[in-house]
């Protein structure tokens, strides 16, 4: 290796630290993405082989930093965590919510069967929403727990979702489960976490048939850590501008006879409304609320 491959190798070196110490908390992107472009400009400037093995071998390594730096893994750059609640680390956006509570073994995370079984719950302070009946929440279930409160409880269905299969008609996994029924789910899509995958999509529940509407629907997401032990429960409001405030009138001055007469057909063109409707149009946008699922790490 001659002298100026030696110095444009070491210049490379120190460009990698620059920019890992640099990236902003707050930008999505690829975990490989500087090792990548540092690689192309290196075989740019004809370095050894011996020095772009280095740089494979650095980019397919994690790197920790410190609290107030990115977490760059193979996977992606994810902010440093600045919530946690018992077993739950993840990363909140100061301008989604403004603070968290956390309570463990809550009553109020019930079970299938509406059998109780205790859950970690992390409260959003300040949500970016106010005035919303449901609170901005996150729950963690043992699993193992989950199947002792109801033994016929199984995570079989959610599995096969992550691994692929598209969703039906039937209702899509979702804990707690309450005596409301899944009105609409729209904007579907299996999202990964840190040590995890699940499924996330927009929904409405009730046990009877009124209008979609900003005060009832909430983003969720629901998910499995990767050893199966623990099932991770995500409800946030979440609101778009084609869909009225509360659900107190019904659309195009419908009685409420011929509203429910039409409702199949009043859901399935809202479906694909909503559908068609691009992530940032929500409030707080969903690609928003994706960042922080994909920030959630479960400690064993």
């Amino acid at each position: 290796m001659n002298w100026k491959k030696i110095i444009a190798f070491f210049t490379a070196i120190v460009f990698i630290s620059i920019s890992a110490c640099n990236l902003s908390a707050s930008v999505p992107a690829s975990g490989n993405a500087v090792a990548t472009a540092v690689a192309q400009t290196m075989s740019a400037q004809e370095l050894s082989a011996s020095a772009t093995a280095v740089v494979q071998t650095m980019s397919a390594q994690p790197i920790l930093s410190a609290s107030a730096t990115p977490i760059v893994t193979p996977t992606g750059i994810f902010p440093a965590p600045n919530t946690s609640c018992n077993k739950i680390t993840l990363y909140v956006p100061p301008a989604l919510a403004s603070g968290s509570t956390c309570k463990t073994g809550v009553d109020e995370g019930m079970g299938p069967g509406n059998s109780l079984a205790n859950a970690d719950q992390l409260l959003l302070q300040g949500y970016a929403l106010s005035g919303r009946p449901d609170n901005p929440q996150l729950l963690l279930y043992s699993v193992q727990d989950l199947q002792q409160a109801v033994p016929s409880f199984t995570i079989t269905d959610l599995q096969t979702l992550i691994n692929g299969q598209a969703p039906g008609v039937q209702d899509l996994p979702y804990l707690p489960i309450g005596e409301s029924a899944q009105i609409i789910r729209v904007k579907y899509k299996v999202v990964s976490f840190r040590n995890g995958t699940g499924i996330r999509y927009l929904m409405q529940q009730g046990q009877m048939t009124y209008p979609i509407n900003n005060q009832n629907i909430f983003y969720t997401f629901q998910g499995l850590t990767s050893d199966g032990k623990y099932w991770v429960s995500v409800r946030l409001p979440i609101s778009n501008p084609v869909l009225p405030e509360n659900g107190n009138t019904l659309p195009n001055g419908e009685s409420m006879s011929t509203f429910s007469q039409n409702f199949p057909a009043y859901i399935a063109a809202l479906t694909s409304q909503l559908n068609a409707q691009t992530g940032e149009s929500f409030s707080p946008p969903i690609p928003a609320l994706d960042t922080l699922i994909s920030s959630i790490t479960i400690q064993p």
